[in-house]
């Protein structure tokens, strides 16, 4: 009983975390980086996580999905709608590091043209510290230009 007490907990010592914001006190672009497989309950946490973050409709949160293995593509549908009410309300969400298999989920959800209007690449160097340059701007103007949000 207390080997099987211990593995567990041994197992929650080696977990990744769901998410992790980059450490930052500057204004600009917000930075939070999603891990593992993501289901219904992990989107639903991350939702709220951004939400609370918030801090200003001129800071843009980047949602790097860089590390996302996998996600529920019956949970996405409903976790993009959510960040495209949220945005319309309030800021720029955008993201980045979607692979091409998570992409193809998100688009298996119904929900492509939403997740095209709510991703910006991160450029040829995949730097995230021109999020608030140019190249952030081009892309909104491109969503804005397709009719594809607001």
């Amino acid at each position: 009983m207390i080997g099987a007490a211990r593995r567990g907990h041994g197992a929650a010592l080696d977990a990744r975390p769901l998410f992790q914001w980059d450490a930052t006190r500057a204004p600009g672009p917000r930075t939070i980086r999603l891990f593992g497989r993501l289901g219904d309950a992990e989107l639903r946490r991350v939702l709220h996580a951004v939400v609370e973050q918030d801090r200003t409709p001129r800071d843009p949160i980047v949602i790097d999905f860089s590390n996302v293995e996998h996600v529920d593509f019956r949970a996405v549908a409903d976790f993009l709608a959510a960040l495209a009410r949220w945005r319309d309300r309030r800021a720029a969400v955008w993201m980045v590091g979607v692979s091409p298999y998570v992409r193809q989920l998100m688009d298996a959800s119904g929900q492509g043209a939403l997740r095209r209007a709510l991703s910006w690449d991160a450029g040829p160097a995949g730097s995230l510290a021109t999020a608030g340059g140019d190249d952030l701007r081009a892309a909104e103007r491109r969503a804005l230009r397709t009719g594809v949000w607001n």
